[in-house]
C-alpha cells in the first residue's frame, strides 16, 4: 500500500516545488511562518489539482500563474474589513501603535508606571529573550523588542 501511490507524491512535490518554491524563497528562520508556507504551498497545489479535475478542463492554468492570482487574492482580500487592507495598515499602526520607552527611574507596576530604585530598570521583552525598556502605547505593561512589537503590531491589525 505504502507505494501504490508514490509517483502521486512525487508529482505533488514536484509542482509544490517548481519552478519557484515558496519555502526556500521565504527566508525566514521563524518557525510558524516556515510551517504556514509549506502549508500554503500544499493547499495551493492541492486548489490547483482540484482546479484541473473538477473545472474547466480545456482551461488549466499553470502552477505559477496560479500562484500569482492567490497572492493577489491574499493581499487584495475583499472579505477582510479595511483595517487589513495593505494600503492602511500602515496609517493604521502608526495612529494606535508606537513602541514608547520608559522614562529614567521608572518602572511597570502592573499597568502603571511606578518609580524605580535604578535609573534604568531593566526587564526582559514578552519573548523572554531580549532585556528592554520599551512598550507599545495600546498595551502598557507589557514590554516589547522590537521584533515582538512589530509582531504585536501585524496580530493586532489582523485580529480587527
Amino acid at each position: 500500500m505504502h507505494y501504490a501511490f508514490w509517483d502521486s507524491v512525487d508529482s505533488h512535490n514536484a509542482r509544490q516545488q517548481a519552478p519557484i518554491s515558496s519555502e526556500q524563497t521565504w527566508a525566514t528562520g521563524f518557525w510558524p511562518n516556515r510551517v504556514f508556507a509549506y502549508l500554503l504551498a500544499t493547499s495551493e497545489v492541492n486548489a490547483t489539482l482540484g482546479e484541473a479535475e473538477f473545472g474547466d478542463a480545456q482551461h488549466v492554468r499553470p502552477q505559477l500563474d496560479f500562484r500569482r492570482l492567490l497572492a493577489k487574492d491574499l493581499i487584495y482580500n475583499p472579505y477582510l474589513a479595511g483595517s487589513t487592507n495593505p494600503r492602511n495598515m500602515a496609517a493604521a499602526a502608526n495612529t494606535s501603535h508606537k513602541l514608547v520607552t520608559l522614562p529614567r527611574g521608572k518602572k511597570f507596576s502592573g499597568v502603571n508606571i511606578v518609580d524605580s530604585k535604578s535609573d534604568y530598570p531593566f526587564n526582559y521583552c514578552h519573548c523572554r529573550i531580549k532585556r528592554v525598556r520599551t512598550y507599545c502605547r495600546c498595551m502598557p505593561g507589557v514590554l516589547l523588542c522590537p521584533t515582538c512589537f512589530t509582531d504585536h503590531c501585524i496580530d493586532i491589525d489582523i485580529n480587527f
